[in-house]
């Protein structure tokens, strides 16, 4: 493998795509699934192939294991493949099959890391997605911390009605007491005036007698 791939370099190279490349060569090469970590092992530096020896022998022999654990260790998410997959442009000097093969590998890689596994469940993550890029900035940033993890349709929807609810009564209360505050500063600023006229009425003029 080593022949016709080059050595995985962190600084320069993007993980996620060294990776398509090595799977993509596995294939051409007939190379069986138990022997991939064998042949993945001389592409990578001794830092890296140190992490993996750390793990427990038998995963360490998976290429799926080892493959999650290079992409946690690079802290590429399910949403960067999300990301990838729906911003990967062609590039010239690739094949559309090259460009077909890195979709795929985004796609596949983005639905494990969200462990979606039925046709249903892939449903609501289409409908979810959807309706994601439908709901307002304030619900965006009010659901933050766990926007990229959100991908049951009944959990999203719930979400939005009962952050709606909420905000029908907030923003009512909201309203009146900011237009309290209007009214009493309002007033005083009507007071303030009115006295300041009391202690000099220059506007009033004295009948000549």
């Amino acid at each position: 493998m080593h022949d016709v791939m080059p050595r995985f370099n962190p600084k320069d190279d993007d993980v996620s795509l060294f990776l398509v490349l090595f799977e993509r060569q596995a294939k051409i090469m007939n190379i069986p699934a138990e022997n991939q970590v064998i042949q993945l092992i001389p592409l990578l530096p001794p830092d890296i192939v140190q992490l993996i020896a750390g793990e427990p022998e038998e995963d360490a022999k998976k290429y799926e294991y080892v493959k999650a654990l290079l992409l946690q260790r690079f802290k590429l998410s399910a949403e960067k493949f999300r990301q990838l997959f729906n911003k990967h442009q062609k590039v010239s000097e690739s094949t559309w099959y090259d460009f077909y093969y890195e979709l795929k590998n985004y796609l596949e890689v983005w639905l494990n890391g969200l462990n979606v596994k039925t046709f249903e469940q892939l449903k609501d993550l289409m409908l979810v997605h959807q309706i994601k890029k439908r709901t307002s900035m304030e619900f965006k940033e009010h659901f933050m911390d766990e926007w990229t993890t959100i991908i049951s349709l009944t959990e999203m929807v719930k979400k939005i009605e009962d952050f709606e609810d909420v905000r029908k009564t907030i923003k009512p209360k909201l309203f009146a007491t900011q237009t309290q505050r209007t009214n009493k500063v309002q007033f005083k600023v009507r007071y303030e005036n009115f006295s300041k006229k009391m202690e000099h009425p220059s506007h009033l003029k004295l009948s000549d007698k």
